[in-house]
């Protein structure tokens, strides 16, 4: 990988006049300075996040404990405030409330992604399919891959992910690397050239494609996609 990035560097200085390739150079230095510092931020901040998630994760064994019917996972559905009251008062109850916020989140979950950008109140239906049969978005990482076509929506599922197939999420965060060296590429809704995901693709060298609008309505799993990774393009073969 490192030599594929000297190369793009040595082919980057080439291609600007010879008295500003020491400025490039002082540039590309920066750049890379401050991406090794991103990434260890949102390394260290993925690590609090799992120390809360534990400490919730201990919170609602202990309200289930009390009240079976809340469910393993009862805090992510409450505020600190509450969570800090039914731990302390042994006469509280949460479990409906629990149940009827967890409805609610199904039912939201169920509701379309709203378009990236939109003036007032997002279009009632805003993710419409498209029928072409080349995608088209940013490329995040080279190289070329084919394969078959596996739309996931939580890095919960990766038990139906098989290896060499095409990953196709809304958006891929860390929750998703581990699927990273098994897919023959990945394609996602959201996200750009310099996001966490692209990057951990560029060092895995897995082309993938970005920011590829309602990715997961025009693909379908089990359909034949060549990905290309330096065009930035998804083109459907069959199924």
């Amino acid at each position: 990988m490192q030599s594929v990035r000297r190369r793009a560097e040595e082919k980057l200085q080439k291609s600007v006049p010879f008295p500003l390739r020491p400025a490039l150079k002082k540039l590309l230095e920066v750049v890379r300075r401050y991406t090794r510092m991103r990434e260890y931020l949102r390394g260290h901040v993925v690590e609090v996040l799992g120390m809360f998630r534990s400490i919730a994760l201990e919170a609602s064994r202990r309200i289930e404990a009390r009240e079976p019917e809340a469910g393993p996972d009862a805090a992510f559905f409450l505020t600190l405030a509450e969570v800090r009251r039914v731990l302390y008062d042994e006469n509280e109850r949460v479990a409906i409330r629990v149940q009827r916020r967890r409805l609610e989140h199904e039912r939201n979950q169920a509701l379309p992604e709203p378009p990236t950008t939109f003036v007032g109140f997002p279009p009632d239906d805003p993710t419409i399919a498209s029928t072409s049969k080349r995608l088209r978005g940013l490329a995040a990482s080279r190289g070329v891959a084919e394969g078959k076509v596996r739309i996931l929506r939580d890095p919960s599922q990766a038990s139906a992910f098989e290896p060499g197939e095409v990953l196709v999420v809304a958006a891929a965060d860390t929750g998703w690397a581990p699927l990273f060296l098994a897919a023959s590429g990945v394609v996602t809704e959201l996200g750009g050239p310099l996001s966490h995901a692209a990057i951990i693709l560029r060092e895995y060298a897995v082309p993938a494609v970005v920011n590829v609008t309602n990715a997961t309505r025009s693909l379908r799993d089990g359909d034949l996609v060549r990905l290309d990774g330096d065009a930035g393009t998804v083109e459907i073969l069959g199924v």
